[in-house]
């Protein structure tokens, strides 16, 4: 059973936990490479998590559009490192800016 929009949020943020948990076993015994992918697959299931609330999601859906092109085109020439470290300065932009919009005083 995969995770999918119907499914209510508990569940779906049980299936990206039970993910990350079962990809931590595996890379014990996968080739080093894999680790990152499967670390980026975690984020973009994470940030999919955000897709019901729009204006969460507007501040993070640039970086899962990013990964989600990861994902669905097979690059071998991908700069892992580059586009790691440019998502990681994405998304603590957005999360800044959450914590901001969070300080500001109820309307």
């Amino acid at each position: 059973m995969t995770a999918t929009d119907e499914q209510p949020r508990d569940v779906r943020i049980a299936h990206v936990a039970a993910y990350l948990l079962a990809s931590g076993r595996t890379m014990l015994s996968e080739p080093m490479e894999y680790g990152p992918f499967r670390l980026l697959d975690g984020a973009r299931r994470a940030l999919a998590l955000l897709e019901g609330d729009d204006e969460t999601y507007a501040r993070f859906a640039s970086i899962h559009d990013r990964i989600q092109e990861v994902f669905q085109t097979v690059r071998l020439d991908i700069d892992l490192p580059t586009l790691l470290d440019e998502l990681c300065l994405e998304m603590a932009a957005g999360m800044r800016e959450w914590e901001r919009a969070d300080e500001r005083p109820p309307q």
